[in-house]
């Protein structure tokens, strides 16, 4: 299934693979969409004080014949953009809590609505074969990406499969020299590029195990050594260097990702689901006089 995105996504997410003159057209862009609808190429080169063949190139890099066909597609989701844009205001100076608040939950919301359009469902029902062949299931995570790893660990748990998370560099290697055939990686890195994760999972490909990753959307060398791809797409600015709107597509990827999984293996999954909430029961407060130790 080919992934659906919208051109402004697009252009935010490959920012980082253009030109600085072409970083300037898609600044110019994102600020001026309406004005740019109505504009010839030889205008918006004007304004940005750029050649018509650099446009050309730009628009190409996103998939387009040339400007005029980027134009057409921006004209038609121009509406559910202006929405976009509003959704995600970077928290400032000055702003009270109940804005700030507003801000970082709209930047969230808006994370798992873009996140959705690139979603892949064959992507989602390989890894869920991916995930229920695997005699072993390794999660790994550096930072705010191994807290997700974490999360995953635990949700996973449940599909009764030996599981293990791994959130630093000497774990995930030692874990990657013994893997095999059978072992499954689920990989979190949002830039895609953090060096523990990528030289642990490259040991890992020579010993032939599978790789699901989840990452931003882009072309980032974690994408070159996964089986499967999850993307991602949030805007991260100022105040949300860390990934925190990525985080929750993460995420809700990997919910999703275990839902799917649980599914197979419904009855097995719900059992101990009961069984774990029973336990659980046990160790509340209201419970602990009845414990025997």
């Amino acid at each position: 299934m080919e992934e659906k995105k919208s051109e402004l996504m697009v252009l935010r997410e490959i920012k980082k693979e253009l030109t600085p003159k072409e970083v300037e057209i898609v600044e110019f862009i994102e600020h001026n969409d309406q004005e740019v609808i109505r504009c010839s190429i030889t205008e918006l080169a004007l304004k940005c004080k750029a050649s018509e063949s650099s446009i050309v190139r730009l628009c190409k890099k996103m998939g387009y014949k040339g400007f005029q066909e980027f134009k057409i597609a921006l004209a038609q989701n121009i509406s559910s953009e202006e929405s976009v844009k509003y959704l995600q205001q970077d928290v400032e100076l000055g702003d009270s809590a109940g804005d700030i608040s507003t801000k970082v939950f709209n930047a969230s919301i808006q994370a798992l609505k873009d996140t959705a359009t690139i979603l892949s469902s064959d992507n989602m029902e390989q890894a869920v074969e991916l995930i229920g062949k695997a005699k072993f299931i390794s999660f790994f995570g550096v930072g705010g990406a191994g807290v997700v790893a974490m999360d995953a660990y635990h949700r996973f748990c449940k599909l009764q499969k030996p599981c293990q998370v791994f959130t630093d560099y000497y774990s995930q290697i030692n874990k990657s020299l013994i893997v095999g055939k059978d072992d499954l990686i689920i990989a979190v890195s949002h830039s895609g590029k953090t060096r523990d994760v990528l030289v642990s999972l490259q040991e890992a490909k020579k010993n032939h195990a599978k790789v699901i990753a989840i990452t931003q959307f882009g072309n980032s060398p974690i994408t070159k050594l996964a089986d499967i791809v999850f993307y991602t797409s949030s805007n991260e600015t100022a105040f949300r260097h860390d990934a925190m709107a990525s985080r929750i597509a993460e995420m809700t990827i990997l919910d999703s990702l275990f839902t799917c999984a649980a599914f197979k293996d419904y009855q097995k999954v719900v059992d101990l689901y009961e069984n774990s909430y029973k336990m659980f029961q046990n160790v509340k407060f209201d419970n602990l006089k009845n414990i025997k130790m």
